[in-house]
């Protein structure tokens, strides 16, 4: 990894290499555990979130594109059939992503890492060995070795009480706002999610694993009533600030963002905040009066 490609921490010198030293990263980035400890400081805790592969690889097809590998008369159905056209012949499908340029990155063939097992590869795991069950067992055990937790994101709000516990953070560090979310999504059909977790079983390891550390998490909290009662007031914390800080006429609201009420405290408009203005106001602050980053 190109140090060069870093903007320096606030009050370091830019080339001072050796005080490249972090608090915080929160960006989509594979994990790569010596890369992170050379350049994050001791004591870091390492968090991440799983979501059930089924629903995951159908919000990535659609948010990734992956339907632009399938035929072109085939791209203009609508989308729940182009995931079934996907899964007629999904060897095939994904080998076309060789050919395609994927929208995040730009570059010719990356969808094709990402379109089977797409989670377990984002913790490290490269393609060549999600065929060996027992590398894939002991991957995952390093996993939880290495990691101080993986919040599941059907179960959002428990797994938030475990992390403010474990970060020893207040009650408004983990409120949270809705963003980017879709307005509907159809259910998958029973059948279709089978098809789409027999081409992701090694996420769906990587989740049963974890979703299952979670509930073990929830049951070492305490006591039960502890915790029933924490979750109890976190989520009535959730609904009184919703209640504040969302506008009911948002033209967005459930959509792509949620827009604040009209005279909304500070804490409202960075709960709505959208991820690329806060990445741009973090990127500002900290290259004011310093080199900008080359790129990689």
């Amino acid at each position: 990894m190109a140090k060069f490609s870093f903007l320096p921490p606030v009050g370091v010198t830019v080339g001072d290499y050796d005080n490249y030293k972090y608090n915080l990263v929160a960006i989509h980035i594979r994990y790569f555990r010596s890369a992170f400890d050379s350049f994050m400081k001791p004591g870091t805790k390492y968090i991440t979130i799983l979501r059930d592969p089924a629903t995951q690889f159908e919000s990535a097809f659609v948010a990734f594109e992956y339907w632009k590998s399938l035929p072109r008369k085939q791209q203009i159905v609508p989308m729940r059939e182009r995931l079934e056209y996907f899964f007629l012949n999904p060897d095939y499908n994904r080998e076309k992503f060789k050919q395609v340029v994927w929208p995040l990155t730009n570059r010719l063939g990356t969808g094709w890492y990402y379109a089977k097992n797409d989670q377990i590869f984002d913790l490290g795991l490269d393609h060549k060995y999600h065929d060996n069950k027992s590398t894939v067992k002991q991957y995952i055990n390093r996993l939880d070795d290495e990691l101080d937790l993986v919040l599941i994101l059907e179960h959002i709000d428990e797994s938030l009480v475990i992390l403010r516990k474990v970060l020893c953070w207040s009650w408004n560090d983990i409120l949270y706002m809705a963003k980017n979310a879709r307005a509907h999504v159809e259910p998958l059909s029973h059948t279709l999610a089978g098809k789409i977790r027999e081409w992701n079983s090694v996420d769906v390891l990587l989740y049963s694993y974890f979703n299952q550390t979670l509930w073990n998490k929830i049951a070492n909290y305490g006591s039960s009533l502890s915790f029933q009662s924490d979750l109890e007031l976190f989520r009535k914390m959730l609904k009184q600030v919703n209640e504040q800080c969302e506008s009911s006429t948002s033209p967005y609201k459930g959509k792509l963002i949620q827009n604040v009420a009209k005279g909304a405290s500070t804490d409202c408009k960075r709960l709505a905040t959208g991820n690329y203005k806060m990445l741009k106001d973090i990127i500002h602050r900290q290259s004011q009066g310093r080199q900008r980053p080359r790129r990689i």
